[in-house]
């Protein structure tokens, strides 16, 4: 398989950000949401190519020293060969001065809560049908770094 490639995204990848929403959630962002995080000087965004298609893609807002993801979304046909993974690795190394990250996950996703608590992330709490489209309880989970890792 071709090396998947991991590019800060930029305005001219939004359309295939959007299209990668729509086939990876129930309540995915639209085109404007995406814009206007592109936007923010709090976000980071990164996207995950496999040759000239949009594979994957990771969303955070960083307001050192904390951070919460916002989106993780890997396309249908690549999940299970660690993109997601490649993601979040990419997003540590560019957030080395927070502390705290933050996320929610639906209850029902196995597959993502296995993989954040493979990073270190523990449930912190719930939120009662957070989710739409269906209505779902999501599950807080948190990371803190260890002290001697801080910048």
């Amino acid at each position: 398989m071709e090396k998947i490639k991991i590019f800060p995204a930029v305005p001219a990848m939004l359309e295939d950000m959007a299209q990668l929403e729509r086939l990876c959630f129930s309540d995915p962002w639209s085109r404007a949401a995406l814009s206007d995080a592109l936007e923010s000087t709090c976000g980071l965004w990164l996207c995950a190519y496999h040759g000239d298609c949009l594979v994957g893609a990771l969303g955070a807002q960083v307001l050192e020293p904390e951070a919460e993801i916002l989106s993780v979304g890997v396309h249908p046909d690549f999940r299970r060969q660690g993109i997601a993974r490649q993601l979040l690795i990419e997003c540590f190394a560019r957030i080395r001065a927070v502390k705290t990250v933050y996320l929610e996950v639906r209850r029902s996703n196995f597959p993502a809560q296995a993989l954040y608590t493979s990073f270190g992330f523990a449930c912190c709490g719930i939120r009662k049908s957070y989710y739409e489209h269906p209505v779902e309880d999501a599950i807080m989970m948190s990371w803190n770094r260890p002290e001697e890792e801080l910048w």
